[in-house]
């Protein structure tokens, strides 16, 4: 699962993926569209529920924030 977020000169995104050990983990970064400026953060969770609720509660959020979410990428 990959979501993006943006406004003017900010996004930010959320990734839930199995790593290379099977664990669940969900990785968000965020920076300025402007510029090299960027962090992460990697979350181990217990379960796609966990996840989903995460992206749930970072979804009002942004939202609020003026951010939009972009169209996701399938191949």
């Amino acid at each position: 699962m990959l979501l993006r977020w943006q406004n003017d000169d900010q996004y930010f995104t959320i990734r839930v993926y199995h790593d290379l050990m099977g664990d669940l983990i969900l990785t968000q970064s965020w920076g300025d569209c402007s510029s090299d400026d960027s962090e992460f953060t990697h979350t181990l969770l217990s379960s796609f529920e966990e996840a989903e609720t995460i992206v749930a509660k970072w979804r009002l959020i942004l939202l609020r924030r003026g951010f939009y979410e972009l169209p996701s990428e399938t191949s």
